[in-house]
């Protein structure tokens, strides 16, 4: 599967590639904005990784991941907070799978009803919100509950971040 890491050299994005780099099922693009790194990371992972330049909001972006024959986006290019769903939508455009690596609350809340009909169009999946927060989140809450017969509401939850705000928060709910 042609896999493309967008923000591949990046501190999440490396980590993914240095993942997946030697699966013979995977054929691994780094990407980011600056050709150098993507391909110095490429070339340090070889099993044939690939470095390139691209650009996640040129207006022909959907159309560069259809070349290249992308089909499988991981955006790892934060911050989502301040993102629009431009990248998802045009994975789901070039038929693309789509995962992403957001925090951002409203960006993963919003982002089933936003994109679900683009996806089911396409006949792929988009995932958001693949994260730490999501994920140790999930496991701390499913320690706590085994055994339980249902949940349902969870008031409280791990969300760290560089600039969170520390100490006791009210949230509002998705």
């Amino acid at each position: 599967m042609k896999t493309l890491v967008l923000g591949g050299y990046g501190n999440f994005g490396a980590r993914i590639c240095r993942a997946l780099a030697g699966d013979p099922a995977i054929e691994l693009l780094v990407g980011g904005r600056n050709a150098a790194r993507a391909r110095a990371l490429a070339d340090e992972l070889g099993s044939g990784a690939a470095g390139l330049a691209i650009d996640l909001s040129s207006p022909a972006f959907s159309e560069e991941l259809r070349r290249l024959g992308v089909e499988l986006l991981i955006h790892t290019a934060g911050p989502f907070q301040d993102q629009s769903y431009d990248v998802a939508y045009a994975a789901a455009r070039a038929g693309a799978h789509y995962i992403d690596l957001a925090d951002g609350r409203r960006f993963v809340c919003d982002f089933p009803s936003s994109l679900d009909a683009a996806f089911r169009g396409s006949g792929r999946v988009g995932i958001s919100g693949a994260s730490t927060v999501p994920a140790l989140s999930s496991a701390v809450v499913e320690a706590l509950t085994r055994g339980w017969r249902s949940l349902r509401n969870i008031d409280v939850c791990i969300a760290p971040a560089q600039t969170a705000p520390r100490g006791k928060r009210h949230s509002p709910p998705c």
